[in-house]
Formats: structure tokens, sequence, C-alpha cells
């Protein structure tokens, strides 16, 4: 089962793949304390029992950190796959995009769907999106993250400094793009959150920075949490 993309989206996932086979497979520092920070929040979300599909999930790093052990995870580049494959040989991993999600493929239905900064990268959103009603159930959790837009200068000048990792072409969609394809993918919205002033420990600085302060300043932290369930089912809990 696939979905028919425009030559424009194929071409951009094309892309996105070819950047990814050629990247580094190792996470710089920062990297590697930002995802860190990252797996601290969904482990608050997602139980340890729980069936979780990772859309994206790149070299396993988030799916690793998770408490949950029955895993799956979908990205475009092969060469990272082999890399989840060897550092989660439990887990299950497919070489898909989120648009052409094959759900007799990946199996599910899964508890919780996880998209981690995978969304501003994806070549049609809302496609990605719809696809992921055919591996949820009435009671899935879909879950995203990505970087505030305000953030954009900063992140541009630690790309350029070298003390980021570049990235392919990105969207930067806004809060409010994402909520409103949420909707038009037919997913309603539980929760929005903004997590992570500081993307790392500074001393001990952004501990005390991400716990106390990030609450009260939302719509400046690094990272925005959307928290959705299918539309037309009514929240249990």
């Amino acid at each position: 089962m696939h979905t028919e993309l425009s030559a424009l989206a194929s071409g951009h996932l094309d892309r996105v793949r070819t950047f990814y086979d050629a990247a580094p497979t190792v996470p710089q520092s920062g990297a590697r304390a930002y995802r860190s920070l990252l797996a601290h929040y969904y482990n608050l979300l997602i139980p340890a029992k729980a069936r979780v599909l990772e859309v994206g999930c790149g070299e396993g790093d988030l799916l690793a950190s998770l408490n949950a052990r029955d895993v799956c995870g979908i990205d475009l580049s092969e060469r990272r796959l082999a890399c989840a494959r060897r550092r989660l040989p439990h887990g299950r991993f497919f070489a898909q995009a989120g648009e052409r999600l094959d759900p007799d493929l990946v199996g599910g239905p899964f508890d919780f769907i996880v998209v981690s900064d995978t969304l501003n990268l994806a070549a049609d959103v809302q496609a990605m999106l719809e696809r992921l009603h055919a591996v949820s159930h009435p009671g899935t959790r879909l879950v995203v993250n990505f970087q505030n837009s305000i953030w954009r200068p900063i992140l541009s000048l630690a790309e350029t400094l070298g003390v980021k990792s570049r990235q392919p072409e990105n969207s930067w969609l806004a809060s409010s793009d994402v909520l409103n394809l949420l909707h038009l993918a037919g997913w309603s919205t539980v929760t929005r959150e903004g997590r992570i002033l500081l993307p790392f420990s500074a001393f001990g600085l952004g501990t005390l920075a991400n716990r106390w302060l990030a609450p009260l300043l939302q719509w400046f932290c690094l990272t925005v949490f959307i928290t959705a369930r299918r539309e037309g089912i009514r929240a249990a809990d």
C-alpha cells in the first residue's frame, strides 16, 4: 500500500535520504544532550508497556532511551536504520517515508506514535499525519515535537560555527501551522507545551531553567511538544 506523491514531494524525500545517507551517524555532544532531554520528556508520557512507533527514527537514539521495549521505527536512510538495528536488536525497523507508511509492513496498532523533529523535513505533512491513522487505535496518542521558529537565527548561527550538525532543507512550521495540519489530518490536539530553554547543562543552570523557568516561558522554549488523539474519540482521562 503506497500513497502517491507529486514529483516535487518525491524529489524532496530523495534529497533528504541522500543527505542522511552521507551524514555522520555519531551525533555531536550538543545533539546528545538535546536528545537526552527529549527522551526525559517522552518517558514522562510513554509507559513501559506501550507499543511505540517512531516516524523518522534515525539511528534509534530516542527509541533506545525509552522505557518501552516494544518499539518500531521507520526512516528514509537505510544507513541509519542499520545503526538502529544494531543498537536495538529487539526492535523492528523499516525503510519507509511517513507519507508512504505501509501498515501491512510495520504492523500495529501502536499505543504511541512519535514524530520527533521530523515534521519539518516531511514532503507532505498532512499526508504523513493522515497515514498514521492506519496504525492507530481509539486510545492511541500521537506525540510530535518540533523546534520553535523563534530559535531559527540561533540554530543557524550554531550550524555556521560548526557546533550544530547541518540539516537538509527545513520547513520551519509554526505551532499554528502544525495545529491546523493535525486538524486537517483528523487529529485532535490534547496538549501543547513548550520545553527546553537551555539544551545543555551549563553547570546545572540548564536543569534549573528547564524545570522551573520553561513552564513560565513556554513561547520561548526551543522545542514544542504536541499530543493529539484521533478526532471523534473522547478522552478517557
